[in-house]
């Protein structure tokens, strides 16, 4: 878990935003990681960092599901369950599939820039993660203006 990421979160929260865990998690189905391990690991999360939902792909990348990032298929089903509006929501990440999984379901993106290729091309790209806070922020405002 990336450092201060549960005070990132409350903060985004504050500004009225939903926030999910969206990931994949392919070891699962390669057999390297038991899906007890991975409920722990969630479950050590949630204590530490407040979320909505948690969206996970077991699959592994020869399985051809609609769930696993790059394909859009985790937050389409958030979206619906959560009555989202994917254009007016971000997602945030740090690989390619995180920004084209969102660009292909609607999303704004947000790459954080390190350690993430710098050939991704995303909405907005950010330092770190608590740069995603004012991000959004500034990108609500630009919104607004041009209404």
């Amino acid at each position: 878990m990336l450092p201060d990421a549960g005070q990132v979160v409350d903060l985004v929260r504050r500004e009225g935003y939903r926030t999910f865990l969206v990931s994949n998690q392919p070891d699962v189905a390669r057999g390297l990681l038991a899906e007890t391990v991975l409920q722990q690991m969630h479950e050590r999360l949630t204590a530490e960092v407040e979320l909505d939902d948690i969206a996970v792909c077991e699959h592994d990348d020869g399985d051809a599901c609609d769930c696993r990032k790059p394909r859009p298929g985790m937050l389409l089903a958030l979206a619906a369950r959560w009555h989202i509006d994917l254009r007016t929501s971000y997602i945030v990440g740090d690989s390619w599939k995180d920004v084209e999984a969102g660009r292909r379901a609607g999303c704004r993106t947000i790459l954080l820039a390190s350690p993430a290729p710098a050939d991704v091309a995303a909405d907005y790209t950010v330092p770190n993660l608590e740069a995603v806070p004012g991000t959004i922020r500034r990108a609500q405002s630009d919104v607004e203006r041009s209404l």
